[in-house]
């Protein structure tokens, strides 16, 4: 059965919590932090970028791990076993969390997902950019999504309102054989050095038994 999540529902129910020092969602410790401290990594990520060719990709690589992460811990403690219910919980929590608001506009279940973000924080701020500047989202949500979808997946940004305009942007969930079969390759090479990435994301994954006993730290690989 698919949970319903409403802002009511979830402060009537305690699954958002507030105490003195602590925020939770839905049982996870989060933390409240100005939209400016997004866009100043962000504009840092890729001032970087010229001298350093994978910091974007090591900025996306941090929300994919940190995306992945959060989702483990909603699938395991709400007991979420079907695809589509890991994708409304997803969904419905990745709106919650203040960057704004997700709309499906196509998903076909273990194959991809495509949304847009209504009311994006991060790249209408950047506008006027000549590349997708949503990086960490971007990690966020195919790390997410690999739980989702079950299987590792990446995030490319089709439309994005630091490039086009206006406040939302565009994306789609998807592994990089559906990404390639999309004709999305030059996109996804754009926003992703998958060489880089995705052996990092194997790695993780192979190792997240480890993570989670705190015997592996992904970030002294990153």
């Amino acid at each position: 059965m698919v949970m319903e999540w409403s802002l009511v529902k979830l402060l009537a129910t305690g699954h958002i919590s507030l105490k003195e020092g602590e925020i939770k969602i839905v049982g996870q410790r989060v933390a409240a932090v100005p939209i400016e401290f997004y866009l100043g990594l962000t504009r840092n990520t890729i001032s970087l970028q010229e001298k350093d060719p994978d910091a974007v990709s090591r900025l996306y690589l941090n929300g994919w791990i940190s995306g992945y992460v959060y989702m483990v811990n909603f699938e395991k403690d709400y007991k979420v076993k079907s695809e589509q219910d890991r994708y409304r919980l997803g969904m419905d929590i990745a709106s919650f969390a203040g960057l704004g608001d997700y709309e499906t506009t196509e998903w076909v279940p273990g194959k991809y997902s495509k949304f847009r973000i209504l009311d994006n924080p991060i790249g209408p701020s950047l506008y006027p950019s000549k590349k997708p500047v949503d990086h960490l989202i971007r990690g966020l949500q195919g790390g997410g999504g690999s739980i989702v979808h079950h299987k590792i997946v990446q995030c490319v940004e089709t439309s994005c309102a630091a490039v086009v305009g206006g406040s939302t942007c565009e994306m789609i969930n998807a592994p990089m054989d559906v990404l390639e079969e999309m004709d999305l390759s030059d996109k996804t090479t754009e926003q992703i050095n998958i060489d880089y990435v995705l052996p990092r994301q194997k790695e993780f994954v192979k190792n997240f038994g480890k993570f989670l006993r705190g015997k592996y730290n992904p970030w002294d690989k990153l």
